[in-house]
């Protein structure tokens, strides 16, 4: 987060502040038509195992406030639909209260919850493990994981007669024992509580919660536009000084904004293009969870940039980025056979490129068909001027090993797909400024 960045003044559900420690193709990313002559392929390529598709999906998740009834999550069936378009199934909300309608409608149609503990019901620990219980054995499976309070620091909570971090650190500790030693929730996960906006005097305060929570947890937010690497190792460094012996790290927010008013904002195209380049830098990393900030704009005071963070705007009209996330997913899960494989196999390639930071992970679907994603993170966007920066193209030779009848280069901005014939093995493209799927088919 950037040290002299504000926090927000928004409600506890919201993502509080940018975190610093906390995609159209300009040229259009297709397979070129006349792939170059080239010489053949070697016999040797090295093998790479591939990873599974189906659970880089499925560690996507959003952020969602299903209990805002005065905003477009009022509206349960515009929620349901806009979330089975996107074709993800994880949500990150607030421990249910009074209003439990939309949570037990999206559970019984398979969706997962990361539970938050309200700060406004932290001196109600025992009745929220209750309530939790209650809702797992309604909807085994439904409770993925609970979580600590929600940027403590920004909203500090009453606990025990405690305020502030002592009244955080300890509600921690006890949500964890009493997680841990429930029938119905001790196979959950237990994530760290959040900081928002926070520096080194903050995690001093927090200390080191390893022995209480599962995982790390971390907010990150990118401030003025910025691409994702410009925040995203400083951000998970300084968070992991709360839980320096968990090996792993979830981001339960992250996001870019297009609210227009504030000088945090991106255009929306430039939000699509970020967040699939986010995303497919944190499957490389092995985030075990990614929770995107939000679902909708759930107010249209685009001065504050929080408001502005949805993949759909206030009216319920899909931003590019909500297509671009529904064409990634609908194409990586889309399967021929209905047997899946049981292990990710390998696949013998190799990419040339002129540009030294192009990146590929190699997927495999549940038919075994593999997708290698690509991509070449760039800024796309000038804080300063507050305008888009052109993509800029590189050239991408892929040479394969074995055989591949069928070769194809899917853009999840458009959702266009454009078939390809190697020759002597090889496939070119041009690639710009967001990631792009090249499907492998092997005879």
């Amino acid at each position: 987060m950037h040290p002299r960045f504000a926090a927000s003044n928004r409600s506890l559900t919201g993502p509080l502040a940018f975190v610093p420690l906390a995609l159209f193709l300009a040229s259009s990313g297709h397979a070129r038509t006349e792939p170059a002559a080239v010489a053949e392929p070697p016999t040797q390529l090295e093998p790479i195992r591939a990873k599974s598709a189906q659970a880089m999906v499925t560690s996507l998740g959003l952020v969602t406030h299903l209990d805002y009834r005065n905003t477009p999550y009022g509206n349960l069936q515009k929620v349901t639909e806009a979330l089975k378009y996107l074709g993800v199934t994880n949500l990150r909300d607030m421990v249910p209260r009074s209003y439990r309608i939309p949570y037990e409608t999206l559970a019984g149609l398979g969706f997962k919850f990361d539970f938050v503990v309200r700060r406004e019901g932290a001196d109600e620990l025992p009745e929220t493990i209750r309530e939790l219980e209650s809702f797992q054995t309604r909807h085994p499976g439904s409770v993925a994981s609970i979580e600590g309070l929600n940027e403590a620091n920004n909203w500090p909570a009453r606990y025990q007669g405690l305020t502030g971090f002592p009244a955080a650190i300890a509600l921690q500790r006890d949500l964890y024992a009493a997680t841990k030693g429930s029938k119905e929730l001790h196979d959950v996960p237990v994530y760290v509580m959040t900081l928002g906006g926070a520096g080194e005097t903050d995690y001093r305060k927090l200390g080191d919660l390893s022995d209480c929570a599962d995982l790390g947890n971390a907010h990150i937010y990118f401030p003025r536009g910025s691409p994702p690497s410009a925040v995203w190792d400083s951000a998970l460094a300084l968070n992991r000084r709360s839980t320096p012996h968990l090996p792993l790290t979830v981001i339960t927010e992250t996001g870019y904004t297009t609210a227009v008013r504030s000088e945090h904002r991106v255009d929306e195209d430039v939000q699509a293009k970020y967040l699939l380049t986010l995303i497919a830098n944190a499957w490389a990393k092995g985030v075990p969870r990614l929770f995107v900030y939000a679902l909708i704009d759930d107010s249209t005071d685009y001065s504050d940039w929080t408001r502005g963070l949805g993949l759909y705007r206030f009216d319920w009209t899909p931003k590019p980025a909500a297509t671009a996330i529904h064409h990634l997913i609908r194409e990586l899960m889309a399967t021929s056979e209905s047997k899946p494989v049981s292990e990710p196999a390998s696949l013998r390639f190799q990419i040339s490129s002129a540009e030294p930071r192009t990146q590929s992970i190699l997927l495999q679907k549940g038919d075994g068909a593999f997708e290698l994603l690509i991509w070449r993170e760039q800024t796309l966007w000038d804080g300063t001027a507050l305008r888009a920066v052109p993509d800029k193209t590189t050239h991408i030779s892929l040479l394969l090993g074995g055989r591949h009848p069928r070769v194809a280069i899917f853009d999840p901005l458009t959702g266009r797909q454009e078939q390809q014939v190697p020759v002597n093995g090889r496939v070119e493209f041009d690639l710009a400024g967001y990631p792009l799927l090249v499907a492998i088919t092997s005879s």
